[in-house]
């Protein structure tokens, strides 16, 4: 039997051709996988061949199960793209917002056929301490006055059937994070503490 891992061995050193990548969903689907989460970002068309953009985002909407990320900037975009990612589902915030929630300017999204195909996608933003490490990972940043929610947590979301993501304000300005009844525990900064 051919391995499943062929086209990857066979496609070379990176960047891929979208197509190759396409080809890598649809098997990765047909294997069973449940969630498919991109932490890669295809937001310039392919020079030459809109095909090779076409197969991808085809790829991605039939698998149906894919989750594509997206990166925030804290400069402010000039423009913004044409079709943004879905926000959170259900945001209650506090007429200011949440204060310790990370505001950013700009946002780098994939392709609009691609985020059309996948809207519900989720940022892959993370900050290391002064030494390298990452103790904390934003679950939720802001972006346009509209929360967004982290790849892994729209993964997770994707994993159990598409439960309701809903932020809702508690002592008046602390975020509260569900994913469907279950509570997920942030802090006033809409961070996860990772527990080494």
């Amino acid at each position: 039997a051919q391995s499943r891992a062929a086209p990857a061995r066979s496609a070379g050193r990176w960047p891929w051709p979208r197509s190759t990548v396409a080809e890598l969903i649809r098997r990765i689907h047909q294997g069973g996988a449940s969630v498919i989460a991109l932490d890669m970002i295809f937001s310039e068309p392919t020079r030459g061949d809109s095909t090779e953009d076409d197969a991808l985002a085809a790829a991605i909407r039939e698998a149906g199960n894919v989750v594509p990320g997206f990166f925030l900037r804290i400069a402010e975009d000039a423009t913004k793209p044409s079709v943004l990612p879905s926000p959170i589902e259900s945001a209650i915030q506090p007429q200011a917002g949440f204060p310790g929630i990370r505001r950013y300017g700009g946002i780098e999204t994939q392709l609009p056929a691609i985020t059309e195909a996948a809207p519900q996608g989720g940022h892959f933003v993370a900050r290391e301490d002064s030494d390298g490490t990452i103790r904390h990972y934003p679950l939720l940043l802001s972006y346009d006055d509209a929360l967004y929610p982290a790849l892994a947590l729209r993964a997770v979301q994707r994993q159990l059937g598409n439960l309701p993501i809903s932020v809702t304000p508690v002592q008046g300005v602390v975020p509260q994070l569900m994913l469907g009844e279950q509570k997920i525990p942030i802090d006033e900064s809409g961070e996860l503490w990772i527990n080494w």
